[in-house]
């Protein structure tokens, strides 16, 4: 047994243990089953250890999940190695998307700049305007960001919970604020009725 193997085995609870196995082989449906034996911070801690040591589609089923469930633990395991080097041994493929297009970013309780820098992003502007608003009359100040991006910067596409995600590893360089605050709360109620 590899030591990644016996370090995976010691955070899986006895019920997931046979799916270790065929996803250190790198059996995909193994690594879903593998996900969904562990809990979100298991997750994110089996995420840096399954990195460069499985095959890269095991390893993609694995690290997608885990990002669309528990995407804050996962960001919270790889404090040694850079985000980026996660999604970019993955490989997620883009080649969907145009070459180049809008995304939106929406917060709250935060500065446009330190909006910026954050890594999800949308291609639907109510998507954006909803994080905005969702927390806005606790937290204050919500902000959506729009930017024009090209198809090479993402990292990761997803639609699973219909935010129609985007990755991006670095801020656009561009953005700006996009709208205002009865903007933002029409396309936030827009959003919620279209769930």
């Amino acid at each position: 047994m590899t030591d990644t193997e016996n370090s995976l085995r010691a955070i899986t609870p006895e019920w997931g243990q046979r799916h270790v196995a065929g996803t250190i082989a790198g059996d995909p449906d193994s690594a879903l089953c593998l996900f969904s034996a562990m809990d979100d911070a298991t997750r994110g801690k089996a995420c840096r250890l399954l990195l460069w040591e499985i095959p890269a589609s095991a390893y993609r089923t694995f690290l997608a999940a885990a990002w669309g469930h528990s995407h804050r633990h996962v960001i919270t395991a790889a404090w040694d190695v850079e985000l980026y080097e996660l999604f970019e041994y993955a490989d997620f493929p883009v080649d969907h998307l145009p070459e180049t297009f809008r995304v939106w970013r929406g917060a709250s309780a935060l500065t446009p700049e330190q909006t910026s820098v954050g890594n999800s992003w949308t291609t639907t502007r109510d998507a954006a305007c909803w994080f905005a608003m969702r927390f806005a009359d606790g937290n204050g100040s919500p902000v959506v960001l729009a930017a024009d991006i090209q198809r090479w910067e993402v990292s990761y596409t997803s639609n699973e919970r219909q935010e129609s995600e985007i990755l991006l590893m670095d801020p656009p360089e561009n953005w700006w604020i996009d709208g205002d605050t009865a903007d933002w709360a029409e396309g936030c109620t827009r959003y919620e009725g279209a769930k």
